[in-house]
């Protein structure tokens, strides 16, 4: 029980295989009480600007990462131990990719996430 949190990356292209990734791959091993955050992939793997004859990017539409965030939320609300997405942007953390990140995180965090997340307890509200 000494292991609280884990953020399996399942970064895969199609949210049936991240859903089985994540409920038959991730939470039967772990302790119930290890709440889970699991990696949607938004760029991981391939240059965004592979050479000649290199594979390219792999690469998650916008359309599909909010699918897999949802499927996350079903999860979560059916097992009580998700407790949010961690977004793994690969190269678009790269100088000169980071301007078509930001762009992604704005449009995929207004889509998913339209209102703030309510905070945990233990994180102190801002009084105001």
């Amino acid at each position: 029980r000494w292991w609280r949190f884990a953020a399996p990356m399942i970064y895969v292209f199609d949210t049936e295989t991240f859903r089985r990734g994540l409920e038959d791959g991730v939470l039967p091993h772990l302790d119930p009480h290890c709440a889970v955050c699991p990696g949607v992939g938004l760029h991981f793997g391939g240059s965004l600007e592979p050479a000649p004859g290199q594979r390219g990017p792999d690469l998650n539409p916008v359309s599909e990462v909010l699918r897999q965030i949802g499927t996350a939320r079903e999860v979560g609300d059916a097992t009580g131990r998700v407790c949010g997405v961690a977004l793994f942007l690969g190269e678009y953390l790269r100088p000169q990719f980071r301007d078509q990140g930001i762009r992604l995180l704005t449009e995929i965090g207004a889509a998913a996430f339209p209102a703030p997340a309510r905070q945990p307890w233990w994180i102190p509200r801002a009084r105001g």
